[in-house]
């Protein structure tokens, strides 16, 4: 998940609340600016999850990287 500007993670966490979450990024040198996941179900395959995330330098804010990634679910 993304909170306050930080991605975080929970393993085996069925939503986003609760507690025990940990940080993934350092919010001292990257701030996160987007964090999306979209599940693609395509008949007969696996589905395909749409990852997007961008991020800004805290340093050089105008330092921003922005990646989209496509990973296949094969155990979901």
């Amino acid at each position: 998940r993304m909170k306050d500007n930080v991605l975080e993670t929970l393993r085996g966490a069925t939503s986003c609340q609760g507690k025990g979450w940990e940080k993934m990024t350092d919010p001292n040198t990257v701030l996160i600016t987007a964090f999306t996941v979209e599940r693609r179900d395509i008949t007969g395959f696996s589905p395909v999850l749409m990852l997007h995330l961008r991020g800004a330098s805290k340093a050089e804010p105008q330092t921003v990287i922005d990646a989209q990634y496509s990973v296949t679910g094969f155990n979901l």
